[in-house]
């Protein structure tokens, strides 16, 4: 089957974000005196900046999230605008292949719009590659509910069926697999569960393999 459409994930899947922000959520921890839990910050990856907020809040109180989100704000606003985030191994080549050949792209990001466009308006690629964006702050339903991918594939005219989704993330994956899509599993920073190994599409080590299943697809359907 040729594939209609990709949908992507960005903050681990595109942009090696996810470390970055790690060490960052660390930093203001110490800088607060506040004890770091990096499970929390892996429980909140692929979630929207809403839901995000908010499980901070339970985490440490009404007033600590408050000095922890303006921090973590300034922080990883620095890190898009001084372009201190890298793109991810494969980034790159995927892309290009993808509009070499006419295949649509989607941005799907639980992120503000303009962090996605000042991951992107930087070298290789000076500019916003994708076809569509689809964000975090669009009023859509956090993952593991489709929504936001069921959207993406709305905005280029193509039933989900059709298009792949690549996420990194567990919930993000759960998303990809509950839409329905052709969905494929890169993991950065977390184990998938078993259940997601088993319902997921495909379950690929990086970028690089990804572009590798694209080919391999594309060429079947020519056959």
């Amino acid at each position: 089957m040729a594939l209609k459409g990709v949908i992507f994930d960005m903050d681990g899947v595109l942009v090696d974000s996810e470390r970055y922000s790690l060490r960052m959520f660390k930093e203001l921890t110490e800088e607060l005196g506040l004890d770091y839990y990096p499970d929390h910050f892996i429980s909140i990856m692929g979630t929207t900046p809403t839901l995000a907020d908010k499980m901070t809040e339970e985490r440490y109180g009404v007033e600590n999230n408050k000095k922890i989100f303006k921090l973590y704000v300034e922080k990883m606003e620095n890190g898009y605008k001084s372009h201190l985030i890298p793109l991810k191994p494969g980034a790159y080549e995927l892309l290009h292949y993808l509009m070499d050949n006419n295949i649509k792209m989607i941005l799907a990001t639980s992120n503000h719009r303009n962090r996605a466009e000042m991951s992107f308006n930087q070298p290789p690629f000076n500019r916003m590659p994708f076809n569509y964006i689809v964000t975090g702050d669009m009023g859509l339903k956090s993952k593991p509910d489709p929504d936001i991918f069921i959207k993406a594939s709305e905005l280029i005219e193509e039933d989900i069926s059709e298009c792949m989704v690549v996420e990194d993330s567990i919930n993000g994956a759960r998303a990809a697999i509950n839409a329905g899509s052709i969905s494929v599993m890169v993991p950065d920073m977390v184990t998938p569960p078993e259940d997601v190994i088993k319902n997921i599409s495909y379950m690929k080590k990086d970028l690089y393999e990804v572009l590798l299943l694209i080919k391999q697809l594309n060429s079947d359907a020519n056959l």
